[in-house]
């Protein structure tokens, strides 16, 4: 005997894997049938949606949602310095250089800049090489 789902909308043909606990949190658990293709994607945006306004929660704590292999990196500003800032569950860096020294772009620079890692100093320095 085949049971025939239907989608919980209109009625149709109900062949979706919807989550329980939402992708976006971190659930895994599905349930299979609730909602006809063009309902299920109708739903798609509205997840990656909650995803973006999640990931400043997710990102500290790991969670993982059910479309990545790995956990989304969520940008933030530096209220202090007005700097972005990247954050995940290993590490909390500056997204670029900072500038102890004021610094005019497109100008040669004399002072001191902070970076989060040697690979990102290197990658600045090779950038900025032909500007002196």
């Amino acid at each position: 005997m085949t049971v025939v789902k239907t989608c919980i909308i209109c009625g149709g043909s109900a062949r979706s894997r919807e989550h329980i606990f939402p992708g976006a949190l971190g659930g895994r658990r599905t349930n299979k049938g609730i909602y006809c293709d063009a309902h299920n994607k109708a739903y798609s945006p509205l997840a990656e949606v909650l995803a973006v306004q999640l990931e400043h929660f997710n990102a500290p704590l790991g969670v993982v949602s059910d479309h990545a292999k790995q956990v989304r990196t969520a940008q933030m500003t530096d209220i202090a310095t007005g700097l972005s800032v990247q954050i995940n569950a290993t590490t909390a860096r500056f997204s670029g250089p900072r500038f102890v020294t004021p610094y005019t772009p497109g100008e040669p620079f004399h002072g001191e800049i902070r970076f989060s890692t040697l690979a990102e100093a290197n990658a600045w320095r090779k950038l900025n090489a032909s500007s002196g």
